[in-house]
């Protein structure tokens, strides 16, 4: 996934004195730096991406801060963890069976439009944390030796479907 971040596009919503809330924008699934991780039917994929090096990058600025990382979509996550394939791997197919795409759901009956069968993804959304928060200490995130963010998109099928993930960052710049 090396140079993901120069696909994301930023823009600030808001800039005050002591923080901003920034959009990133990620690209679309056709992106070599998606992960779309699933069976071999393709039927309930889970798409990862990795924004650590964004979310670095935002943090430069910052002597002493707190970081929040929230997606404004129902079906996607944000997820803090390793950036290896096995661990995703797994992550993913943990979630699949749980809640298997060709499962009947009530969702799926009663929403529209009719091709937005997620029932499935909904519930994989509920079983994990919608906002996640990074401490920022001189610049740098504290992420340790392994962390690193991804924005995990449950319902990656829809075409044309643009995924945001929402950052605000409230600290003392630095000088």
């Amino acid at each position: 996934m090396v140079g993901a971040k120069s696909e994301i596009t930023l823009e600030t919503l808001v800039d005050g004195e002591q923080g901003k809330l920034i959009r990133l924008k990620l690209p679309d699934y056709n992106s070599p730096h998606w992960q779309m991780l699933g069976p071999a039917d393709e039927k309930n994929p889970v798409g990862f991406y990795n924004i650590t090096d964004t979310l670095k990058d935002i943090a430069k600025s910052y002597k002493v801060a707190h970081m929040q990382i929230q997606p404004p979509h129902t079906t996607m996550r944000i997820i803090l963890n390793e950036a290896e394939e096995g661990y995703l791997k797994d992550r993913a197919r943990n979630l699949q069976e749980q809640f298997p795409a060709d499962r009947a759901y009530d969702h799926n009956e009663n929403h529209f439009p009719e091709y937005c069968k997620n029932g499935h993804a909904h519930l994989m959304a509920d079983t994990l944390p919608l906002i996640q928060g990074l401490l920022v200490s001189d610049g740098s995130l504290d992420l340790g030796n392994y962390l690193s963010a991804f924005a995990m998109d449950l319902y990656p099928l829809e075409e044309g479907k643009v995924r945001y993930v929402d950052v605000m960052i409230i600290g003392v710049l630095k000088k």
